[in-house]
């Protein structure tokens, strides 16, 4: 609902938008061209759901239904997976860093049904399922690294900075972790 026009990334990525419904007189005001946007955006999904209604089926069944939720508004804040392991009294080591290396090889975590779950945990929904996915990570990075005596998994609260920033010195500001579970060697079945 209209409730996302309060989210900030969400009137950062219409506000050059609706400065021009403003001044073109679609809008009495900029505020006001933020909700003309919105609306036109819902006549837009609602044209497109009708139209979409009798060929959904067949774009089901061929594997072609892609939702057209991450084409809305480029998140400039994300979290990404990391799975890290830890020897005896030794140090954190990466394992897995989302978009950044290291990769320990295991595919699974880049697969597409994975990513969409992540995207999910990122915006720390469905807990459940992230539970079962670390226990199954946790297992798989133990058996995989003998040395290692628990294996860690989280997720990094990231903020991306605008592109010019980014290509000034090509940092990502890192925030809080949060959904962090430790799988320790002797919990292994």
């Amino acid at each position: 609902g209209e409730e996302r026009l309060d989210d900030e990334e969400v009137r950062a990525s219409l506000a050059p938008w609706a400065g021009l419904v403003a001044r073109l007189g679609l809008a009495d005001d900029v505020d006001g061209g933020y909700r003309w946007l919105w609306g036109a955006g819902r006549v837009m999904v609602d044209a497109r759901r009708a139209a979409m209604e009798h060929v959904s089926p067949y774009l089901k069944f061929t594997g072609n239904a892609q939702s057209w939720k991450m084409f809305g508004v480029v998140p400039t804040r994300y979290a990404r997976l990391e799975v890290h392991g830890r020897a005896t009294d030794g140090p954190w080591e990466p394992l897995y860093v989302e978009r950044q290396g290291p990769d320990w090889g295991w595919v699974l975590l880049d697969h597409s049904r994975i990513r969409a779950m992540r995207s999910g945990f990122a915006a720390r929904e469905g807990r459940g399922r992230y539970e079962q996915l670390t226990a199954l990570v946790g297992r798989r990075a133990l058996a995989e690294h003998p040395r290692l005596q628990v294996v860690r998994v989280r997720f990094q609260a990231v903020t991306v900075p605008p592109a010019a920033r980014l290509r000034a010195d090509g940092g990502l500001t890192e925030g809080r972790t949060f959904w962090t579970v430790e799988i320790p060697r002797e919990s292994e079945p």
